[in-house]
């Protein structure tokens, strides 16, 4: 009797939700099935109080490869994986609840995806990154939607046209990641972030986020409408807080 696993592992524990990238044996592709259970554990991180941190993460071989749909499959089938990649995405942008990529393996196409839609990026040292789509004939269209505005234009287009992977130090000069831990540090370095952020008051760490990406598209003055909209609320709970 084969074993079925699940393609991605969801646990809580201490206020901390961990989803687990959980497809090795094909590098931690995510297909269609994995990120429809990303996307309804980040819906349950946002609704329950109680679960505070989002932590992403892959194994010590591969964070995420990247998206897997099968070159043979029905137009239908590709459109429903388009659909899941923009569903997940959408989600990972909008929840309140902050979310941690820990890239302890390699992050490579669609893999930097979700390590641009984190908040806080915590790579091992040695681990690779890379868009190597182009060496396989296609272009990261999806992943530009959301690294377009992490990496600059001129670090972004060569490793688009280039495919080669880069290391950590890369990494870091192009804002992808936050820091880099060796491997003995790894799990110590993730917990002063999970700490820092679980010791501050979760309302205001939550609108905080809320604002942050609500504002990313905006312009100037919708920026300072919509600042001084949420500054009211922000205050209102500070003297909450404070009191």
């Amino acid at each position: 009797v084969m074993e079925t696993k699940k393609p991605v592992e969801v646990t809580v524990k201490d206020h901390v939700m961990q989803i687990h990238l959980n497809r090795p044996e094909d590098e931690n592709r995510i297909n269609r099935e994995a990120m429809q259970m990303i996307g309804q554990a980040l819906e349950r991180a946002d609704q329950e109080a109680d679960i505070r941190v989002v932590v992403l993460r892959g194994n010590k071989q591969h964070f995420c490869s990247g998206g897997r749909v099968d070159a043979g499959s029905s137009k239908e089938e590709k459109d429903r994986y388009s659909q899941a990649i923009r569903d997940m995405q959408r989600k990972l942008m909008e929840i309140r609840t902050p979310v941690i990529a820990a890239v302890e393996g390699d992050c490579v196409a669609g893999g930097n995806d979700l390590l641009a839609s984190s908040d806080i990026a915590i790579a091992r040292k040695g681990v690779k990154f890379g868009f190597p789509e182009i060496l396989h004939g296609g272009f990261p269209v999806m992943v530009m939607i959301n690294t377009i505005d992490v990496i600059p234009k001129k670090r972004l287009l060569p490793a688009f046209y280039g495919g080669e992977l880069f290391g950590t130090e890369e990494a870091m000069a192009y804002g992808l990641i936050t820091c880099v831990a060796e491997e003995e540090a790894f799990e110590e370095t993730l917990q002063y972030y999970l700490d820092m952020i679980l010791s501050k008051p979760a309302l205001q760490i939550q609108m905080g986020r809320k604002a942050y990406y609500r504002m990313c598209p905006m312009d100037y003055e919708a920026r300072v409408a919509y600042g001084t909209e949420t500054l009211e609320a922000v205050l209102k709970e500070q003297a909450r807080y404070e009191a």
